[in-house]
Protein backbone atom coordinates (compact mmCIF):
# COMPACT_ATOMS: atom_id res chain seq x y z
CA UNK A 1 0.00 0.00 0.00
CA UNK A 2 1.32 3.19 -1.06
CA UNK A 3 1.68 5.98 1.39
CA UNK A 4 -0.47 8.87 0.72
CA UNK A 5 1.27 12.14 0.02
CA UNK A 6 0.64 15.31 2.56
CA UNK A 7 0.41 18.32 1.31
CA UNK A 8 1.61 21.32 3.65
CA UNK A 9 -0.69 24.71 3.81
CA UNK A 10 1.43 27.67 4.35
CA UNK A 11 -0.24 29.84 6.09
CA UNK A 12 1.08 33.76 5.54
CA UNK A 13 1.40 35.45 8.21
CA UNK A 14 0.87 38.88 6.83
CA UNK A 15 -2.25 41.04 6.90
CA UNK A 16 -4.10 42.22 3.84
CA UNK A 17 -3.15 46.16 3.38
CA UNK A 18 -6.84 46.97 3.90
CA UNK A 19 -7.47 44.95 7.00
CA UNK A 20 -4.47 46.26 8.99
CA UNK A 21 -5.40 50.40 7.79
CA UNK A 22 -9.04 49.52 9.80
CA UNK A 23 -7.19 47.84 12.35
CA UNK A 24 -5.36 50.83 13.43
CA UNK A 25 -8.23 53.09 12.27
CA UNK A 26 -9.90 51.44 15.36
CA UNK A 27 -6.85 51.78 17.83
CA UNK A 28 -6.86 55.48 17.09
CA UNK A 29 -11.08 56.20 17.45
CA UNK A 30 -10.58 54.23 20.94
CA UNK A 31 -8.26 56.14 22.01
CA UNK A 32 -9.89 59.34 20.87
CA UNK A 33 -12.91 58.41 22.74
CA UNK A 34 -10.92 57.68 25.81
CA UNK A 35 -9.33 61.15 25.99
CA UNK A 36 -12.60 63.03 25.50
CA UNK A 37 -14.41 60.52 28.63
CA UNK A 38 -11.08 61.77 30.34
CA UNK A 39 -11.40 65.28 29.80
CA UNK A 40 -15.13 65.65 31.13
CA UNK A 41 -14.02 63.44 34.14
CA UNK A 42 -11.34 66.58 34.83
CA UNK A 43 -13.69 68.76 33.82
CA UNK A 44 -16.24 67.22 36.16
CA UNK A 45 -13.65 67.51 39.42
CA UNK A 46 -12.59 70.74 39.05
CA UNK A 47 -16.12 72.02 39.11
CA UNK A 48 -16.58 70.32 42.39
CA UNK A 49 -13.56 71.31 43.84
CA UNK A 50 -14.94 75.46 42.86
CA UNK A 51 -17.48 73.96 44.34
CA UNK A 52 -16.55 73.09 47.82
CA UNK A 53 -13.92 75.95 47.81
CA UNK A 54 -17.29 78.52 47.94
CA UNK A 55 -19.14 76.63 50.49
CA UNK A 56 -15.48 76.58 52.93
CA UNK A 57 -15.21 80.17 51.95
CA UNK A 58 -18.88 81.12 52.95
CA UNK A 59 -18.72 79.04 55.88
CA UNK A 60 -15.49 80.84 57.09
CA UNK A 61 -17.39 84.05 56.09
CA UNK A 62 -20.59 83.29 58.72
CA UNK A 63 -18.22 81.57 61.37
CA UNK A 64 -16.36 85.60 61.57
CA UNK A 65 -19.81 87.08 61.60
CA UNK A 66 -21.01 85.08 64.40
CA UNK A 67 -17.50 85.81 66.24
CA UNK A 68 -17.79 89.78 65.30
CA UNK A 69 -21.40 89.87 67.01
CA UNK A 70 -20.77 87.73 69.92
CA UNK A 71 -17.55 90.05 70.33
CA UNK A 72 -19.88 93.38 71.25
CA UNK A 73 -22.56 91.23 72.83
CA UNK A 74 -19.62 90.45 75.49
CA UNK A 75 -19.19 93.93 75.78
CA UNK A 76 -22.43 95.49 76.01
CA UNK A 77 -22.99 93.12 78.51
CA UNK A 78 -20.08 93.77 80.66
CA UNK A 79 -21.20 97.79 80.70
CA UNK A 80 -24.86 98.00 81.63
CA UNK A 81 -24.30 101.87 82.22
CA UNK A 82 -23.55 102.33 78.57
CA UNK A 83 -26.54 100.96 76.86
CA UNK A 84 -27.83 104.23 75.55
CA UNK A 85 -24.59 104.91 73.55
CA UNK A 86 -24.07 101.52 71.72
CA UNK A 87 -28.12 101.73 70.73
CA UNK A 88 -27.67 102.88 67.33
CA UNK A 89 -24.36 102.05 66.51
CA UNK A 90 -23.70 101.32 62.95
CA UNK A 91 -19.42 100.75 62.37
CA UNK A 92 -17.53 99.59 59.61
CA UNK A 93 -14.02 98.97 58.58
CA UNK A 94 -13.38 102.82 58.64
CA UNK A 95 -15.52 104.66 61.58
CA UNK A 96 -18.44 103.90 63.90
CA UNK A 97 -21.33 106.40 63.46
CA UNK A 98 -24.38 106.95 65.65
CA UNK A 99 -27.36 108.92 64.21
CA UNK A 100 -24.52 109.71 61.41
CA UNK A 101 -22.28 111.75 63.89
CA UNK A 102 -18.97 109.55 63.37
CA UNK A 103 -17.92 108.37 67.29
CA UNK A 104 -14.61 108.56 68.95
CA UNK A 105 -12.81 108.45 71.89
CA UNK A 106 -9.44 109.33 73.39
CA UNK A 107 -9.82 107.52 76.77
CA UNK A 108 -8.06 103.97 76.51
CA UNK A 109 -9.81 102.95 79.08
CA UNK A 110 -7.53 100.04 79.67
CA UNK A 111 -5.13 101.99 81.60
CA UNK A 112 -7.50 104.88 83.08
CA UNK A 113 -10.52 105.23 84.85
CA UNK A 114 -13.66 105.54 82.07
CA UNK A 115 -17.58 106.40 82.73
CA UNK A 116 -19.74 104.09 80.90
CA UNK A 117 -20.53 106.56 77.75
CA UNK A 118 -16.40 106.55 77.34
CA UNK A 119 -16.49 102.54 78.20
CA UNK A 120 -18.99 102.50 74.94
CA UNK A 121 -16.89 104.10 72.67
CA UNK A 122 -13.80 102.31 73.64
CA UNK A 123 -15.99 99.19 73.01
CA UNK A 124 -17.04 100.79 69.70
CA UNK A 125 -13.71 101.47 68.38
CA UNK A 126 -12.25 98.17 69.34
CA UNK A 127 -15.45 96.45 67.33
CA UNK A 128 -14.27 98.80 64.34
CA UNK A 129 -10.75 97.45 64.56
CA UNK A 130 -12.40 93.60 64.65
CA UNK A 131 -14.35 94.33 61.45
CA UNK A 132 -11.34 95.65 59.87
CA UNK A 133 -9.26 92.42 60.74
CA UNK A 134 -12.51 90.78 59.22
CA UNK A 135 -12.20 92.13 55.53
CA UNK A 136 -10.09 88.82 54.19
CA UNK A 137 -13.23 87.07 55.46
CA UNK A 138 -15.96 89.41 54.71
CA UNK A 139 -15.90 92.24 51.73
CA UNK A 140 -17.52 95.31 52.89
CA UNK A 141 -18.72 94.38 56.06
CA UNK A 142 -20.57 96.60 58.32
CA UNK A 143 -22.31 95.52 61.86
CA UNK A 144 -25.12 97.71 63.83
CA UNK A 145 -26.79 97.85 66.95
CA UNK A 146 -29.87 98.57 67.89
CA UNK A 147 -32.32 97.96 71.59
CA UNK A 148 -36.33 98.05 71.54
CA UNK A 149 -38.73 99.01 74.24
CA UNK A 150 -38.07 95.47 75.55
CA UNK A 151 -34.55 95.96 76.14
CA UNK A 152 -33.90 93.16 73.24
CA UNK A 153 -30.79 93.97 71.27
CA UNK A 154 -30.59 93.40 67.67
CA UNK A 155 -26.84 92.82 66.72
CA UNK A 156 -26.43 92.09 62.67
CA UNK A 157 -23.62 91.92 60.46
CA UNK A 158 -23.20 92.52 56.77
CA UNK A 159 -20.96 91.59 54.08
CA UNK A 160 -21.04 91.77 50.64
CA UNK A 161 -20.92 87.87 48.91
CA UNK A 162 -20.60 88.77 45.37
CA UNK A 163 -16.83 88.29 45.08
CA UNK A 164 -17.49 84.77 46.05
CA UNK A 165 -20.30 83.48 43.80
CA UNK A 166 -20.47 86.48 41.44
CA UNK A 167 -23.83 86.32 39.31
CA UNK A 168 -25.10 83.16 41.75
CA UNK A 169 -25.00 85.48 44.60
CA UNK A 170 -27.98 87.25 42.86
CA UNK A 171 -29.87 83.70 43.78
CA UNK A 172 -28.82 83.45 47.12
CA UNK A 173 -30.52 84.54 49.85
CA UNK A 174 -30.40 88.33 50.67
CA UNK A 175 -30.60 90.55 53.50
CA UNK A 176 -33.88 91.45 52.72
CA UNK A 177 -35.05 87.60 52.88
CA UNK A 178 -34.01 87.27 56.34
CA UNK A 179 -35.33 90.30 57.52
CA UNK A 180 -32.04 91.98 58.16
CA UNK A 181 -32.16 95.46 55.78
CA UNK A 182 -29.62 97.33 56.88
CA UNK A 183 -29.36 101.06 58.41
CA UNK A 184 -29.24 104.03 56.25
CA UNK A 185 -27.91 102.01 53.10
CA UNK A 186 -29.57 100.67 50.06
CA UNK A 187 -29.70 96.96 49.91
CA UNK A 188 -28.28 94.75 47.30
CA UNK A 189 -29.27 91.05 46.51
CA UNK A 190 -25.73 89.85 47.21
CA UNK A 191 -25.39 91.49 50.60
CA UNK A 192 -25.82 88.88 53.21
CA UNK A 193 -26.50 89.41 56.72
CA UNK A 194 -25.85 87.51 59.96
CA UNK A 195 -28.61 88.15 62.96
CA UNK A 196 -28.87 87.38 66.84
CA UNK A 197 -31.09 89.11 69.06
CA UNK A 198 -30.75 88.84 72.74
CA UNK A 199 -31.45 90.42 76.16
CA UNK A 200 -28.39 91.64 77.55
Amino acid sequence: MKPVPTRLCHVSKHRAPGLRNRAGGMTLLEVLIAAVVIGFGLLGVAALQLSTMKVTTDSLARSQAVMLAEFIADRIRTNAGGTSTYDGLSCDATACKSGGTTTATTETCETSACSSADIALFDAAQWRQELASSASYLSSVTGTLAQDSNDVWTIRIFWDDSGIYGDDALNRDSASTLDCIPQSATNKASLQCYQIRVVL
